[in-house]
């Protein structure tokens, strides 16, 4: 048991170092940076990640992720597989075993499409460990220092992957144009006719993200009757986007609010603080706060949340609270989804 955890001090320790160069590669002239200068200088200093706090691990998720820029000369398949790895070592870390068989099972699928490709020189030199994913005893052993290890042999073959499936697609064109001439067509009408009605109505909203009202729902501020009249003037004029009948007809009673919140998401520190009291208070484990961080990263994404989500996978995954604390976290999503009911008002 010491040598198992002296080996995940030493990949963590990697872990830690590559983000600290990640970080402290930063432009701080870039604009995306400047937002964020506060969180970057204070993690451009490698002793700051010896002395990470459970406060630390969300702010960096949330403040400093999206800033890493992606390394471009880097094969896409290769990178998916590297956060296949790391996702499967985090359930290990944090003990949701429960939802690694899925995890197994990509790997296993991959090696076994490798093993068809022998003729590769890569490939070749790793057929022992890729006959050593198809046994089961492999894994009953498995820890989050030999997954990395897998990692690092296999990444670089995953590029050969996928390629005989890959589809040709010919298209011919025939030449339509008129007999006295070519005649000019506006494509944005053209355009617009093509849209559907979902995608002019989220294209709309996203263009207008900072419009009042939407800013409102975007931060989980109460909305008035008037702000109510305000976005129905604006999305249901019969020009802009539509209707109010084209909007009853795609998305049925879904509220309004609930409607636009899916589209502009919850603002990233407004969902953080929302959580924050109940983090600072209930001495979280590092499972426990896996859970809250899945639900304030899916709330910043989607902006609302069905509570019956909370026990399906992913969540269940990680759900490690008691019924007390559970009932606490269910309270805090009522009021998120509370604040973006927006009921259509019949016409009348």
């Amino acid at each position: 048991m010491a040598q198992s955890t002296d080996d995940e001090k030493g990949l963590a320790e990697g872990y830690l170092s590559e983000l600290h160069q990640a970080v402290s590669a930063l432009n701080p002239e870039h604009f995306r940076v400047k937002a964020k200068l506060r969180s970057v200088v204070e993690f451009s200093d490698k002793a700051r990640w010896q002395r990470l706090g459970k406060s630390d691990m969300l702010d960096i998720n949330t403040e400093l992720s999206a800033l890493i820029p992606p390394n471009k000369d880097e094969n896409e398949f290769a990178k998916r597989f590297d956060v296949l790895i790391l996702n499967y070592q985090l359930a290990l870390l944090t003990r949701a075993y429960s939802g690694t068989d899925h995890f197994i099972t990509k790997i296993v699928n991959s090696a076994s499409e490798l093993l068809k490709k022998q003729n590769l020189p890569e490939v070749a030199a790793q057929v022992p460990l890729l006959k050593e994913l198809q046994a089961e005893v492999f894994w009953q052993a498995m820890n989050v220092n030999r997954l990395d290890e897998v990692r690092l042999a296999l990444r670089d073959l995953m590029k050969f992957l996928d390629k005989e499936k890959q589809v040709i697609i010919e298209t011919t064109f025939e030449d339509t144009l008129q007999r006295d001439g070519v005649k000019e067509q506006d494509l944005i009408p053209a355009f617009g006719r093509l849209q559907s009605y979902k995608d002019r109505v989220a294209s709309y909203v996203r263009e207008h993200k900072d419009h009042l009202v939407i800013q409102k729902l975007k931060s989980n501020q109460p909305i008035t009757e008037t702000d109510i009249q305000t976005l129905e003037d604006i999305l249901f004029d019969g020009v802009t986007v539509g209707t109010k009948q084209d909007y009853i007809e795609h998305f049925g009673d879904q509220p309004l609010g609930e409607f636009i919140r899916s589209i502009v998401g919850l603002d990233v520190a407004v969902a953080q603080a929302l959580f924050s009291e109940f983090i600072q208070a209930g001495n979280l484990r590092a499972d426990q706060m896996t859970f809250i961080n899945q639900i304030i990263t899916y709330l910043t994404k989607n902006g609302v949340i069905d509570k019956a989500m909370l026990f399906e996978p992913p969540f269940t995954d990680v759900r490690v609270f008691d019924d007390a604390d559970v009932s606490k976290v269910i309270q805090l999503i009522d009021q998120v989804n509370a604040n973006a009911v927006l009921e259509i008002r019949k016409a009348g």
